[in-house]
């Protein structure tokens, strides 16, 4: 099953704003659990290209970050999506 999930941050990460500016639709990503982030437990970082680009929204992470602890995966790969709305999605297949 395939679930969307959005992405928050992308203006606030260093150096990454080439990486950002030039992301399109279809991107790969790799989402990377960060458990030991002191502001959110559930934490998933969004990278592209090797690099740290992003977030999954906070109020949206907890389902996603309690499978991938379930199964013990530090990263999972997921696409790049843009729906119209104002935050760009990750499409990850959580089956």
């Amino acid at each position: 099953m395939k679930n969307l999930y959005t992405i928050v941050g992308m203006k606030h990460r260093p150096g990454a704003s080439g990486i950002v500016a030039a992301m399109k639709a279809g991107e790969p990503l790799t989402l990377r659990r960060d458990p030991n982030n002191e502001h959110d437990r559930f934490a998933v970082q969004v990278w592209c290209r090797d690099v740290h680009v992003a977030f999954i929204k906070g109020s949206e992470v907890q389902p996603l970050a309690v499978a991938m602890d379930a199964s013990n995966e530090l990263m999972r790969p997921a696409t790049l999506v843009y729906d119209g709305t104002r935050w760009p999605l990750a499409e990850v297949d959580d089956g």
